[in-house]
């Protein structure tokens, strides 16, 4: 057993899990269930699929259980077992193409007709909005390994290390494709913002915002 992770309380926890204390498994599915769920939301872009996402994540652990290994910190182990059920929802994405291709919400999770997206600031304006669209949009169009690297790097703050672990990549293949992600989200930005704001535009309306 390596002793680099045993710090870690949660591993401490899947320990004894291993163990047969089943108030250490719930005790993990208490501390890990809103954020497991909110990476599941955003990358299929319905609640309640990601909480019955979530729940088989946590059956995965259960099971794994007896042979558990602590070989990185709990949370990584997690996110790759969240991982592998989201890039093995391929065939589902295809039967859902009006969710997985809509806009992506401001928490990372993709918009269309049922979903939830919270309220949005009173004051918000129209360009803004339509910018944050765009931005939506560009995020969903990613392909499925770029989106989860971005997710897991953007809103679960992994390491480039600890994201090659969850996606079976080396170092070098996950930095190219998150460099990939980048390039493809400023590529597709710029042409947006192109269209909302050409070249004149600070010459031209730009500077009347605002009087009168």
């Amino acid at each position: 057993m390596s002793q680099k992770y045993l710090e870690d309380f949660d591993v401490q926890l899947m320990l004894r899990v291993r163990a047969g204390d089943h108030d250490a498994f719930a005790a993990l599915v208490e501390r890990h269930t809103a954020m497991l769920v909110s990476f599941m939301y955003r990358y299929v872009g319905c609640r309640i699929t990601g909480e019955d996402l979530a729940q088989d994540v946590f059956m995965r652990v259960f099971r794994a259980a007896p042979k558990y290994e602590p070989k990185a910190r709990f949370k990584t182990w997690l996110l790759t077992i969240a991982t592998n059920i989201c890039l093995n929802r391929k065939r589902w994405e295809k039967h859902r193409t009006h969710v997985s291709l809509g806009p992506i919400d401001d928490d990372g999770s993709r918009g269309g007709g049922q979903i939830d997206v919270g309220a949005e600031k009173p004051d918000a304006s129209m360009e803004v909005e339509e910018l944050r669209e765009q931005v939506r949009a560009a995020i969903a169009a990613l392909p499925e390994k770029q989106r989860v690297a971005i997710l897991l790097r953007r809103y679960e703050q992994l390491s480039y290390a600890e994201i090659a672990s969850s996606l079976g990549l080396s170092l070098m293949a996950v930095k190219s494709l998150l460099n990939r992600a980048k390039d493809g989200l400023r590529e597709r930005l710029s042409r947006e913002l192109e269209d909302w704001y050409p070249a004149d535009h600070a010459a031209t309306g730009g500077s009347q915002k605002g009087t009168g």
